[in-house]
């Protein structure tokens, strides 16, 4: 559930081998007073689980709000960062 006025900027998350703790991490963007228009869930190519759970967790917010990239091979998290900001659609990310 999302609460709160919408700020125009965008929240990347690299992800990688992340099912333990992105469930937590993106409920505490939703609850800010301030939610970004758009969060961006990178899968740096995890291969654990973690591009299920977060296709999973994209159907539990509004629809839109949690855009998501699955990189195909293990770049790094600056790379999987670089990749959200390509995908990122606000001024500000």
């Amino acid at each position: 559930m999302i609460q709160g006025q919408f700020a125009p900027i965008s929240v990347i998350i690299p992800c990688f081998r992340c099912t333990k703790t992105i469930e937590r991490a993106v409920a505490s963007v939703a609850a800010h007073t301030l939610v970004p228009i758009e969060v961006i869930l990178v899968d740096d190519a995890s291969g654990d689980g973690t591009l299920e759970l977060l296709k999973k967790l994209c159907s539990t917010y509004k629809a839109g709000w949690i855009k998501l990239v699955a990189l195909p091979t293990n770049l790094g998290a600056g790379s999987a960062r670089n990749a959200g900001w390509v995908a990122a659609r606000q001024k500000f990310s």
